[in-house]
């Protein structure tokens, strides 16, 4: 009995430390779970579990909040679910390291791999996963592993490289030869340019040293350049800058003149960079430009010259006196300087497409001077080529036609006005109303002619001579133009007899508030020295379109339907407007 009480006894002590030992498992398990957790909460990484066997996946919220989703929408939650929200191009990939995984040839793979997100676009994510069960025979059971979203980094990445390419793309196509070299004198990098110019292939070039490229080189005294004195191995030599300096290369093409620059480079791959200028056109340019420029002076034209990119190389003293604009403040400009608001754009980028088309653009041209004054020259551009038909230069005549051209504008304000009271004549009120009368059909608007008589201005003259009927045909006319809305036309037929065009109108009603203006500012008197001289005006109105204004309709028939309202008016009463209507016997 007492034997079997200490057994009793000593199962329960054993127990009992089993439970404890248990206990203690349990809460280290749970505090390497919670470890676990912050960590992964921390990389920000999904998680995912999946069963080889039965296809079933497990994913925490992170997982899902990848895509968008939350855990519940997922559904089902099976491999095949995952293959179908990622990007089938992918898949061979992922299936080819997830295999070497299965086939005990990589503990571990790691995938970088396109999602589909719950809007319909596609996440970059990195998926990191290994075997973590095995069935007795060798055969994965159970996968775990992260997933974390990339697509932060490789949109980084795509950016990154396609800044790479256009960089590269800029510097091949760059007109300026570039060719890098090392610490030693080699060459590391070269882009089409330099090539071309210095006469070698690219693939011979790298990787030599600069001075045994071959280069035909001389220097500007005709001498042979020893390579020592190449600028890029000075430059390198002396670490410091080397701007400028001349070099010729000959070659079976010809020679060319190339601008030489080197600049040491604190870099562990590049030591120098040397950029080559072909300067053969400029110094061609430069040699003809001193010939000319003992003429340039002599010249009565203005005379502009630029260089092949159309900026200003030399002007003449004739240039000056038109514009007001000396040779120093031009000087670097392009064409630009004679473009103006007094022309729409497309006029100059007209005349700059014929200039590089053709070669040469003539026309005449309103600009402003220095001191912002108008003036007109006849403008005569021409491009200037070399043996090799390239455009070195363009050279630009100008001759100053502002006094012909403002006596032609005198000759044509006296032949569309009237001389009293300046405003448009019969002749330029018909072309306005014949293009108003255009623009109606396309608009879909109306018009209207007012033909307007002064009642008693005959009196008037005869009483008090011509003088102050003069002066009362000017200050009414004032008055009249006033009220008009802008847009509007008025003009003097001749004698005390005016007509108005009224555009853009919605009805007849539109136009009727602008004839009751008219009719007080005729009648408002006029005081002429010591007199206070009084008139009235009878209108006629007639509307286009209006009544029986079949196509055709011209502004000759209108003038005639405008003025036999207008005696109507007078007949009955005068001081008074009245609009056309051939039913009531206008016509």
């Amino acid at each position: 009995m007492k034997f079997l009480w200490v057994l009793t006894l000593l199962l329960l002590l054993a127990l009992t430390g089993m439970i404890v030992r248990a206990v203690r498992s349990e809460r280290r398990l749970r505090e390497q779970n919670r470890r676990l957790e912050e960590v992964i909460w921390g990389t920000n990484a999904g998680t995912w579990e999946w069963n080889i066997e039965t296809g079933e996946t497990v994913f925490n919220a992170r997982w899902a909040e990848i895509l968008g989703y939350t855990l519940d929408e997922i559904s089902p939650k099976t491999a095949a679910t995952v293959r179908a929200l990622s990007h089938p191009d992918d898949m061979k990939r992922f299936d080819r390291m997830v295999l070497h995984c299965f086939r005990h040839e990589s503990e571990t793979y790691e995938c970088e791999l396109r999602s589909r997100h719950k809007n319909g676009h596609w996440v970059w994510v990195l998926d990191w996963g290994r075997v973590v069960e095995w069935t007795p025979d060798g055969r994965a059971r159970r996968m775990s592993g992260t997933r974390q979203d990339i697509t932060v980094r490789k949109e980084a990445e795509a950016l990154l490289a396609g800044e790479r390419e256009r960089l590269h793309t800029i510097f091949e196509l760059m007109p300026i030869g570039i060719v890098l070299i090392d610490r030693d004198a080699r060459v590391v990098e070269c882009n089409s340019a330099a090539t071309g110019m210095l006469g070698v292939a690219r693939s011979q070039a790298l990787a030599r040293s600069i001075t045994g490229q071959g280069w035909n080189a001389f220097r500007p005294d005709g001498e042979p350049m020893a390579p020592r004195h190449y600028v890029g191995l000075r430059a390198l030599a002396e670490q410091r800058p080397l701007h400028h300096r001349s070099m010729e290369v000959r070659g079976p093409r010809g020679s060319l003149w190339l601008r030489v620059s080197a600049t040491p480079l604190d870099h562990p791959r590049y030591g120098a960079v040397i950029t080559h200028t072909d300067v053969t056109a400029q110094r061609d340019a430069d040699a003809r430009l001193r010939l000319a420029a003992s003429v340039l002076g002599q010249a009565s034209e203005g005379i502009v010259v630029t260089g092949a990119d159309g900026r200003v190389v030399e002007v003449n003293d004739a240039f000056t006196t038109v514009t007001g604009f000396s040779r120093d403040e031009v000087q670097g400009k392009t064409l630009e300087i004679f473009e103006s608001e007094l022309h729409p754009r497309e006029y100059f980028a007209g005349m700059r497409r014929a200039i590089r088309a053709h070669g040469h653009w003539q026309g005449e041209l309103w600009s402003r001077r220095k001191d912002g004054e108008e003036y007109a020259v006849m403008l005569n551009v021409s491009a200037v080529r070399g043996l090799r038909g390239r455009t070195q230069n363009y050279v630009a005549l100008l001759s100053d036609i502002t006094p012909l051209k403002n006596q032609q504008k005198q000759l044509e304000h006296i032949a569309y006005h009237d001389a009293l009271t300046n405003l448009p004549n019969r002749a330029l009120f018909t072309d306005r109303l014949q293009q108003a009368l255009a623009q109606c059909g396309r608009r879909g608007r109306q018009l209207a002619v007012a033909y307007i008589d002064l009642d008693g201005f005959k009196a008037v003259n005869d009483t008090h001579g011509h003088n102050a009927g003069d002066q009362l045909l000017v200050m009414i006319a004032r008055r009249m133009r006033k009220v008009l809305r802008e847009g509007d036309t008025l003009a003097r037929l001749g004698g005390d007899e005016f007509a108005a065009l009224l555009v853009d109108l919605e009805s007849a009603a539109d136009c009727e508030p602008v004839f009751e203006r008219l009719l007080r500012a005729a009648a408002e008197p006029v005081a002429v020295g010591d007199l206070g001289l009084s008139v009235s005006a009878s209108i006629g109105v007639a509307l286009f379109p209006g009544q029986n204004a079949e196509p055709g309709f011209d502004a000759g028939q209108l003038m005639h339907r405008a003025d036999l309202a207008m005696y109507l008016a007078k007949r009955t009463g005068k001081n008074a407007y009245r609009f056309f209507d051939a039913q009531a016997g206008c016509s």
